[in-house]
């Protein structure tokens, strides 16, 4: 009966340590999923500001041939 409850306890103990385990695992891969997140956004707005840039860079061309000819 000592043995059980003895071993219950141990049991309890490192199923204990494996949920703190994988709590910490857990956090991590969340600030790891944001951090990407954050990189991903950062990737997306630079290439919408390039878009912007080449959208500009085509329409001055497009003025400068049209004003070249006349």
């Amino acid at each position: 009966m000592v043995k059980t409850i003895q071993s219950l306890v141990e049991n309890e103990e490192v199923l204990g340590i494996k949920i703190s385990s994988a709590t910490i695992i857990e956090q991590k891969m969340s600030e790891r999923l944001e951090h990407l997140r954050v990189l991903r956004k950062e990737e997306n707005d630079k290439m919408e500001a390039q878009k912007k840039q080449i959208d500009v860079l085509e329409k001055a061309r497009y003025y400068a041939v049209c004003h070249e000819h006349n």
